[in-house]
């Protein structure tokens, strides 16, 4: 049995680069730095995002950011404001891309049912499911 599958909580939505899914957050003890990343994968637990290792951003384990919104595309936005906390951050220096896992924290229910929205709504991107 695979280890991942079992300390997975929610289930995943997974996308290609071709997918064009970007999701733009500010680092709360930097409000006024946005940055822009990939965003691979989500669920109602977190995202894993990706951005240019030569970018001049250093996330850490235990930051905290917000997500503003994400969109596909040149499509619009689809606004979240969540804030979420880093968990762990694969930085290689013969890496062209860092990857960072967050977590959501703090959640209600109408923030709970804001990234189901977007979930649904980045689910009509072919091949995503």
């Amino acid at each position: 049995m695979n280890m991942n599958s079992e300390r997975r909580q929610s289930q995943r939505i997974l996308f290609e680069k071709k997918h064009d899914i970007m999701g733009h957050f500010s680092v709360t003890k930097n409000p006024g730095k946005s940055v822009v990343v990939h965003i691979l994968n989500m669920s109602l637990g977190g995202i894993f995002f990706t951005y240019r290792a030569n970018r001049d951003i250093q996330l850490k384990v235990g930051e905290r950011i917000i997500f503003e919104n994400i969109r596909k595309g040149d499509s619009n936005f689809f606004p979240l404001k969540l804030e979420a906390e880093i968990i762990w951050v694969i930085d290689d220096s013969k890496l062209e891309y860092i990857g960072v896992g967050s977590k959501f924290i703090g959640l209600d229910d109408e923030k709970y049912s804001r990234i189901k929205n977007c979930i649904q709504y980045c689910q009509i991107i072919p091949g995503s499911h």
